[in-house]
């Protein structure tokens, strides 16, 4: 899902949208920005950034320096696991600055200032909450799943699309996805899977083709990693109760998905 619906952004310490965009492109389906905003200044030990974009997601703070050239990218990743404090105040007890600050394992000490105490608390109060929320899903891996497919959810919300197509719009789109997972475009058949939705009728369509329409978007997405999103577990069990169980080409195809989603 797009950072600026996620993050908490404060105002006043609003980040350039390039930069985080660039530091985003790099993140991968599980992670979701929690947190955005710039610093004046950012230390980590003996290391400093001036101007500096932070990130945080739900795994790392993620720190990405003012550049001139090139393209913006994070310059240094501090996982989440590893922040073991954070806190706020004013600079030297009196401000007007204010400094974020969080520890680290092995004595490390990192500092963020803000130019008063609206952004340094917004923007501790979320580090603070995304460090506890993954410290929570370590010790409940329950909690950790149900995240992940909110999280996955979330990034890639279902559409309709599939309610209002007649039958023979649903056979096409069956043959267009087979055809284009045929060519390997793995994540355009997911995508247009997600896009159609829930609510795909059966009546009028022929059975390989209902059944397709379901098995090779649950194979595509589990062999891009994106077991967690909810459809992925509806297209399985539609497909497997709806399979043609003479057909060997249909029993492969249900084999195949349960293998990537068991393991």
């Amino acid at each position: 899902m797009d950072w600026r619906v996620t993050a908490v952004i404060p105002e006043g310490a609003a980040p350039a949208e390039s930069i985080v965009d660039s530091v985003c492109a790099a993140l991968t389906v599980d992670q979701e920005v929690l947190l955005a905003c710039v610093t004046s200044r950012l230390e980590f030990g003996m290391w400093v950034a001036h101007g500096a974009t932070v990130v945080v997601t739900n795994q790392s703070l993620m720190v990405a320096k003012d550049r001139l050239l090139g393209r913006p990218k994070a310059n240094k990743i501090i996982p989440l696991l590893k922040i073991t404090h954070c806190g706020v105040g004013p600079l030297l007890g009196v401000g007007p600055t204010w400094e974020v600050t969080f520890r680290a394992e092995y004595g490390s000490q990192g500092s963020m200032y803000f130019a008063g105490p609206s952004q340094a608390q917004q923007v501790e109060s979320a580090l603070r909450e995304a460090v506890s929320g993954l410290r929570a899903e370590m010790a409940d891996p329950d909690l950790a799943q149900l995240n992940r497919s909110l999280r996955t959810a979330r990034a890639q919300p279902e559409g309709r699309a599939g309610e209002s197509l007649s039958p023979e719009q649903l056979i096409d789109e069956s043959r267009k996805i087979r055809q284009q997972f045929s060519s390997g475009h793995l994540r355009t058949v997911w995508d247009r899977r997600a896009q159609l939705g829930y609510g795909i009728a059966s009546e009028g369509v022929p059975q390989p083709d209902r059944f397709w329409l379901d098995a090779i978007p649950a194979i595509a997405a589990l062999r891009l990693g994106l077991k967690e999103h909810p459809m992925v577990a509806m297209c399985c069990g539609v497909a497997e109760a709806g399979q043609d169980r003479d057909d060997p080409e249909q029993r492969a195809a249900v084999e195949e998905f349960k293998r990537l989603y068991f393991g």
